[in-house]
C-alpha cells in the first residue's frame, strides 16, 4: 500500500479495512484528519510572518492549540469503517490481556462517538446501546439487565470529564451492570493514562496519542501573543474561521 501520508483524498476515499493491517499512526490519522478538514492545529511559524490568526475555546473553556471534529472525520463511510476497526483490534487485545469475553453491548459516548459505538458493535457481533445528552447530560437510554457487560467508546479524549460523566451515568441509573475497564477512543489529546469512577479505574485505549495543549484562559500563551479564542464547534462559521485565520 502507498504510504498514506503521500495520499491524496480519493485515495483515502478507496481505503478499506483490510488495506490497513496495523494500528495508524498519531501522524497518519492527523493527516487523514486535514485531507477531510477534520482538524486544526494552531501554525506557529505563521505567527513570526504576522498572521497571528485565532485559537480554539475548548467545552471546559480551557483555550488549546489543537482541535478535532470526528463527525466530519466519520463522516465518510470508509474513514467510519476504517477507524471502527482498529478499536475493535484495540479491543480484542485488550479482552485477551484481561481475559474476558465479548461486551453484551458497546455504547458510543454521545455526540461524537454514537456513530462509531454503533459500527463498533456490529463489527464485534454485539448489541448497541444508545446514550443522549439532554440539558449537557449524558444518560444512557438502553435498559440494560443485571450482569449484561458493557464497553464504552469515546471520540477524542482531554482530560475525560465526559468519559467519566457517561460511566457515572450507567453506575448511577443501572448499578448492576458491569463496565468494560478501559474505554476505546480514536484519540488521546490529553495525555491521560486512564480515569477513575467510584473507586474504580478504567484505562484509555486510543488508536493515536497525539497531544494537543491547553490552558486555562489566564495562562494561554496565545492570548499573550494576541490570538483570539474561539469556539471552534459553535458553528460552522466558526469553524471556517479558526481554520483559514492564519492563512
Amino acid at each position: 500500500m502507498k504510504d498514506i501520508l503521500q495520499m491524496g483524498r480519493e485515495e483515502i476515499l478507496a481505503l478499506t479495512p483490510n488495506d490497513i493491517d496495523r494500528l495508524l499512526t498519531a501522524a497518519e490519522l492527523l493527516y487523514i484528519a486535514e485531507v477531510f478538514e477534520a482538524s486544526w492545529r494552531y501554525n506557529y511559524q505563521a505567527t513570526k510572518n504576522g498572521r497571528i490568526g485565532q485559537h480554539a475555546e475548548l467545552k471546559s473553556e480551557r483555550h488549546s492549540d489543537g482541535f478535532f471534529v470526528s463527525k466530519i472525520f466519520l463522516a465518510e463511510p470508509n474513514i467510519l469503517e476504517i477507524t471502527a476497526n482498529q478499536l475493535a483490534v484495540i479491543a480484542r487485545e485488550e479482552m485477551a490481556i484481561c481475559g474476558v469475553p465479548l461486551p453484551d453491548y458497546v455504547v458510543g459516548i454521545p455526540n461524537g462517538a454514537t456513530p462509531l459505538g454503533k459500527k463498533l458493535a456490529e463489527i464485534l457481533g454485539v448489541k448497541p446501546a444508545t446514550m443522549e445528552k439532554t440539558d449537557g447530560r449524558i444518560k444512557i437510554t438502553t435498559e440494560l439487565k443485571s450482569g449484561d457487560v458493557i464497553m464504552v467508546v469515546e471520540d477524542i479524549v482531554t482530560r475525560g470529564t465526559a468519559t467519566r460523566e457517561a460511566i457515572a451515568s450507567i453506575f448511577r441509573q443501572q448499578p448492576r451492570v458491569i463496565v468494560m475497564p478501559w474505554v476505546v477512543a480514536i484519540i488521546n489529546r490529553g495525555g491521560l493514562r486512564n480515569v477513575e469512577v467510584d473507586a474504580s479505574k478504567f484505562s484509555i485505549r486510543a488508536i493515536a496519542d497525539a497531544r494537543m495543549n491547553d490552558w486555562t484562559p489566564g495562562e494561554c500563551p496565545l492570548c499573550k501573543m494576541g490570538s483570539v479564542p474561539i469556539k471552534p464547534k459553535a458553528t460552522d462559521e466558526n469553524w471556517h474561521k479558526i481554520t483559514h485565520s492564519q492563512i
